[in-house]
């Protein structure tokens, strides 16, 4: 059951970084314009 936990908690770290990325883009691309 831990290591559930501990993927579901790795994964949603990854999406969140992921979308941090993306919201950055698309500042970045909007700044840019």
């Amino acid at each position: 059951m831990r290591s559930i936990r501990d993927n579901f908690a790795r994964n949603s770290r990854s999406i969140s970084v992921e979308f941090n990325d993306e919201v950055g883009a698309l500042r970045a691309s909007l700044r840019a314009s």
